[in-house]
């Protein structure tokens, strides 16, 4: 049967029609325009589905490490926000006003952050960093209980663009195996 008229549109054997994706989504992605956003940078408008969410470029990371201490030791040290100095190589200093917190990194680069959870119950902290390079950010810590004298912290980070999430990712996998020494030292 040979090919059809339609964009987008292939022919396949016994003349069935067949979508090829890679031109629809194509033909959609270029015929979405751009307008200037009113809330949501990442709200499109097609002309004739209305409006869309754009894709986005979202990274996320997680590490874990597990630790020979109780859940209740290592969520004294990362469950307060103040702390990351002590804990976190490449941060020198660490403000906390309110919910806002501004850590300062070994280049002297300060990053503000605000303080979005820290929940006692949960052995939860979530933070989110705010400067302007960042588009979105979320960073959780969970300290696990396993209920041997051990514990599981594990680190999220979910970022736009995504290659700060591996950057973060990187940075904080590197924070989790220097916790662990730390914590693990102090207790022999």
């Amino acid at each position: 049967m040979g090919r059809s008229a339609q964009p987008g549109v292939d022919g396949a054997a016994g003349g069935i029609a067949v979508l090829d994706r890679r031109k629809v989504f194509l033909s959609v992605f270029l015929s979405i325009r751009s307008d200037p956003p009113e809330t949501d940078p990442h709200v499109m408008h097609h002309p004739t589905v209305g409006a869309v969410r754009a894709p986005t470029m979202m990274g996320t990371v997680r590490r874990e490490v597990r630790i020979r201490r109780s859940a209740d030791d290592v969520w004294a040290v990362v469950g307060d926000p103040a702390s990351m100095a002590e804990w976190f190589p490449g941060v020198t200093d660490c403000v906390v006003d309110g919910n806002q917190r501004v850590i300062t990194t070994a280049a002297g680069l300060p990053v503000p952050e605000e303080v979005l959870v820290v929940d006692p119950l949960q052995r939860r902290l979530q933070y989110r960093v705010t400067a302007p390079i960042v588009r979105w950010h979320l960073g959780t810590l969970d300290v696990i209980d396993l209920e041997d004298g051990t514990s599981l912290v594990v680190s999220s980070t979910n970022a736009e663009p995504a290659t700060l999430a591996l950057v973060f990712g990187g940075a904080t996998g590197h924070a989790l195996g220097a916790l662990k020494r730390q914590l693990e030292a102090s207790s022999a």
